[in-house]
């Protein structure tokens, strides 16, 4: 029955994958006829629709067989087309390269592989298991004599994926470890200092002054850093999704009922805080455990030690909505200070229904107006605030001022400057209607919007070539015995630091490669010598030093070398990866249809 009803839903699930793909196009039904006639290119070779859309396809019907009861939302639509996408540029480069080293399979190497390495979902299968683990005999019975069940179709399987497999073993084959590499990184991990440095911060320098001419010079040398390609800038007015107040009051009269039925009549604390409260308390009874003063935020934290043991407090209001606290028990905690066990039942202002839809409507309502009427005059009319966007790109994961939102960077490169957007929604339930001011191919930021971040870098230039000039009139000035009495009185910091690695980081420092060398290249009980760095300067004392237990690495060497050839393959393959997908220079049009 349960067979039949899975084959009977396999047409389902494709007709609903189908449905949601038509669904994604005709949203871009102009886009679908007017731009890129193809999905992508990889390789150079343009991926069609019809190609791509069967991909896709059937990565939504492989999900929903998973995941039966899963509803196909925007999110997890978005999320199967970017898997369909990878899983294609993977499988292009997988199979190009199985072609250029004409990588072959063999009977004889489909037969070792049956044989020595059966696939997992065969060793997981019960039909192949004797109390609960593998069972070699059965699975070899089964392939020889197919008994109990058939497994003719392992055969096409396997000899399918072994490319794969073999194109795999030789990537990291490219990867070589000998002991001679181990033993320095051993070395390198196990080595520890403890050292107190002297930080010479940048940040202590306050007066730095930066002339209009400076931040000009410095624009026009750097100028290619400020090239962008096809680029939009829109003028949107948001509708923040928000409880009205009358949202609050339902809430008020909601959570002063349950404090009625505590106080008035023979209601359990815990039943209701199971019942009403909306927090992960609930299915505890509300129970908060102890706590002492400084867990909780203040308001809540005030109303709870005021409390009696066993009294209940009226509602409360804070951030996270309101509260009715019971106190059951108070002693004193480990470091002598008071602790209470409180419960506690919560109530949540957030937007009903009709708020909800009260916004849609407004939104709704002003881009109908915004199609026969001036953007900001409506606007002003309706008494909202317009505002503008920076500059963002295609490629944008965001837009400033807006934050994720594909709909609308969708919107801003489909359509030309003064198109006007319908209401637009997000995941939080807020609504952007939003107008393009500003369409620009390949093009120079210009000045004027990079001119405070110029600021601020030529600002840390000076900065660390002032404190860099202070620590050498310090080094000069003063003998190494008396650097940190010296450091302290000009206010420098002093930064110790136990069991530092060589590749380890160090507190407000952070991790300088030249620095750490230096420490270590340094003997204990000497400074280093004056280390310019990217924060500034340090000074550094070396107090101890710990040498790696080489008796510990010849017992521990035979795990350390298999560790660090997985280590190697899999940073081999991550870089031939890498440089494989450069190769391939995938192209993405996918926005143009779905």
């Amino acid at each position: 029955m349960l067979k039949k009803l899975r084959n009977q839903s396999k047409p389902i699930i494709i007709g609903i994958a189908f449905l949601f793909i038509v669904g994604m196009v005709l949203m871009g039904t102009g886009n679908f006829f007017r731009r890129q006639p193809f999905v992508g290119k990889i390789f150079g070779k343009k991926i069609n629709y019809p190609e791509y859309s069967a991909d896709l396809k059937n990565t939504i019907s492989n999900y929903m067989q998973k995941n039966p009861d899963a509803s196909l939302d925007d999110k997890t639509m978005k999320k199967l087309n970017d898997q369909t996408w990878q899983n294609l540029i993977q499988k292009s480069i997988y199979d190009k390269e199985i072609k250029r080293l004409h990588i072959k399979v063999t009977d004889d190497d489909v037969i070792n592989e049956l044989k020595n390495n059966p696939p997992d979902m065969i060793k997981n299968a019960s039909v192949f298991q004797t109390d609960g683990k593998f069972d070699y005999q059965k699975y070899m019975k089964a392939l020889t004599t197919g008994d109990p069940v058939n497994l003719d179709w392992l055969d096409g399987y396997v000899r399918g994926n072994l490319p794969y497999t073999k194109l795999y073993n030789h990537i990291k084959s490219e990867a070589k470890v000998t002991e001679k590499d181990v033993k320095k990184q051993y070395v390198e991990d196990n080595t520890k200092v403890d050292t107190r440095i002297i930080f010479f911060d940048y940040k202590k320098i306050k007066d730095v002054k930066v002339s209009d001419d400076e931040l000009k010079k410095y624009y026009e040398s750097h100028k290619e850093d400020y090239k962008k390609g096809d680029a939009r800038k829109l003028e949107f007015v948001k509708f923040a999704l928000k409880p009205s107040p009358q949202d609050n009051k339902d809430v008020e009269i909601k959570i002063n009922d349950i404090y009625n039925q505590l106080t008035k009549g023979k209601a359990n604390f815990a039943a209701l805080a199971k019942k009403y409260s909306q927090d992960g308390s609930a299915k505890n009874g509300g129970d908060l455990g102890w706590f002492g003063k400084g867990r909780m935020i203040k308001p809540f934290e005030d109303a709870a030690f005021a409390l009696k043991k066993g009294g209940i407090s009226k509602p409360i209001k804070t951030r996270f909505g309101y509260h009715i606290i019971k106190k059951y028990d108070q002693r004193k905690g480990k470091d002598g200070k008071i602790e209470i066990k409180a419960s506690h039942i919560l109530l949540r202002v957030e937007p009903s229904q009709k708020t909800k839809d009260n916004v849609k409507f407004q939104a709704e309502q002003f881009a109908q107006k915004i199609k026969t009427g001036d953007f900001d005059e409506v606007a002003k009319k309706m008494a909202l605030k317009p505002q503008t966007t920076k500059e963002f790109y295609k490629d944008a994961s965001y837009i400033p001022g807006i934050g994720r939102e594909d709909k609308l960077i969708k919107f801003a490169f489909d359509g030309n400057v003064n198109d006007v957007s319908e209401a637009i929604s997000n995941a939080k339930g807020e609504y952007f209607v939003a107008k393009i001011t500003m369409k620009v191919g390949d093009h120079y930021i210009a000045f004027e919007d990079v001119k405070d971040n110029i600021k601020r870098i030529i600002q840390k230039e000076k900065k660390i070539e002032a404190v860099q000039k202070k620590a050498d009139e310090f080094v000069k000035k003063y003998q190494p015995k008396d650097y940190f009495e010296k450091a302290k009185a000009e206010n420098w910091d002093i930064v110790d630091k136990k069991n530092l690695k060589l590749n380890g980081y160090l507190p407000k420092i952070g991790k300088d490669e030249e620095l750490n060398k230096a420490i270590f290249a340094t003997k204990v009980g000497e400074f280093t010598k004056l280390i310019k760095g990217k924060s500034g300067a340090y000074l550094a004392n070396v107090i101890k030093r710990t040498e790696a237990d080489m008796k510990a690495f010849e017992k521990d060497k035979e795990s350390l070398m298999k560790k660090a050839q997985t280590k190697a393959e899999n940073e081999r393959y991550q870089d031939w990866y890498q440089d494989m997908l450069k190769k391939a220079n995938p192209i993405d049009n996918r926005k143009e249809f779905f």
